[in-house]
């Protein structure tokens, strides 16, 4: 479903027109409310970033949602998992930061997420340079972003599952209408049930393989 396939559902079965700042605001809200409760693994991103020698934090994506896992390859070309800290741990298991007094020659085995959220510290520090590899939730982006074109162009929540997001809409245009209280029931209960599905999908069958977890077996009665 296009935007403007979207917006022209929208307006048809609420039989209302919205300028389009308010179709915006409706859409961007059910975005960013399905992308709060749902983990899609088509938002799963990997970046290689940087750690020059004797510095500790490195500057993360400017999309990132959440932190998936930290790795590094070391002088061995091993593969090292870092094991998420609180910043705390950090400071007192490693009381020296890049340009202070000492510098390990160590692997880092550890990381904590930055204050600000933009970096990661990553400890004891290394007098290697080393790539560091991250897995994480990106942004995805919006339907109603300015590089899509309108007439054509899908996300992939929109052209896979529009169900979810036109029921979404819907629910934002009632409240937003001031609906009659059982409409605006209706309305959500159907974005529930089609959250519900679209979870079963991301969060289920997309992450299951047959030959490990077998069929999924429905009760007989």
């Amino acid at each position: 479903m296009t935007y403007n396939e979207l917006i022209a559902n929208i307006q048809d079965i609420t039989e209302q027109t919205f300028t389009t700042a308010q179709l915006n605001l409706f859409i961007t809200q059910v975005e960013n409310k399905i992308f709060a409760v749902t983990d899609s693994g088509d938002a799963v991103k990997t970046d290689s970033l940087s750690l020059s020698s004797g510095a500790s934090t490195v500057i993360l994506p400017a999309d990132l949602r959440y932190i998936l896992d930290v790795s590094l390859t070391d002088p061995g070309s091993k593969t090292i998992k870092l094991i998420q800290k609180d910043a705390s741990f950090l400071r007192e298991a490693f009381p020296y930061s890049g340009g202070d007094s000492e510098v390990d020659s160590n692997i880092p085995q550890y990381y904590a997420l930055g204050s600000s959220g933009t970096t990661i510290e990553v400890q004891p520090i290394t007098s290697t340079g080393l790539q560091v590899l991250l897995r994480y939730a990106s942004e995805p982006i919006s339907l109603t972003s300015s590089s899509l074109n309108p007439a054509t162009s899908e996300t992939i929540l929109s052209g896979k599952f529009p169900n979810v997001l036109l029921n979404g809409c819907l629910v934002e245009a009632a409240r937003f209408m001031k609906a009659e209280q059982d409409i605006i029931a209706n309305y959500d209960n159907m974005f529930q049930q089609s959250l519900t599905e679209y979870k079963i999908r991301v969060e289920g069958k997309q992450r299951r393989d047959e030959y490990r977890d077998g069929q999924i077996r429905v009760p007989v009665a």
